[in-house]
């Protein structure tokens, strides 16, 4: 009787083994990260007033770690370009870049994506804008600004008024 129950146990603690870390090795518990840049709008081909990006908060890393990361960028939509498409992490945690806004549509998209020096993805997420056409009648369907039903300039006064 005896031997059938270590022969029962000695499988179940060898995947038991298998499933947790090595004493000592750590694990991300917690992972913050602030959006940078996000729901900017200007003139198509024009950069965005502020740098797009993110920073890791590197205190909300339990255990503290020395965990290196690194983001990648695409665009999505709206044909804009990016200064860098990959950049690591200063040692602030902040990954920033410029976008030129693309000249195909109102709504400029960016994925972001947070990863570490070992190649594991933490985090996915977008960045948005919106590009305004001097030549043409900018109708928004998409986004942020989507509740704007009329807009007014004021070149004399250096004024804008909009209807929403």
């Amino acid at each position: 009787m005896k031997k059938l129950l270590y022969m029962l146990i000695f499988p179940v603690l060898m995947l038991a083994c298998e499933k947790y870390p090595m004493p000592g090795s750590e694990t991300l518990e917690s992972f913050s990260y602030m959006i940078i840049g996000n729901n900017q709008s200007a003139e198509s081909g024009e950069y965005l007033e502020t740098e797009i990006g993110v920073q890791i908060m590197l205190e909300s890393l339990v255990p503290p770690s020395t965990q290196k990361f690194h983001i990648e960028l695409e665009v999505l939509k709206g044909g804009g370009i990016l200064d860098k498409t990959t950049i690591e992490a200063d040692n602030n945690g902040k990954m920033l870049t410029r976008l030129k806004l693309g000249n195909e549509e109102n709504q400029q998209t960016v994925r972001v994506t947070i990863y570490d020096n070992d190649g594991r993805n933490y985090s996915e997420f977008t960045i948005n804008a919106n590009a305004f056409f001097p030549d043409k009648w900018n109708t928004i369907t998409t986004g942020f600004l989507v509740g704007i039903n009329d807009m007014v300039r004021d070149t004399v006064n250096q004024r804008s008024m909009l209807l929403s």
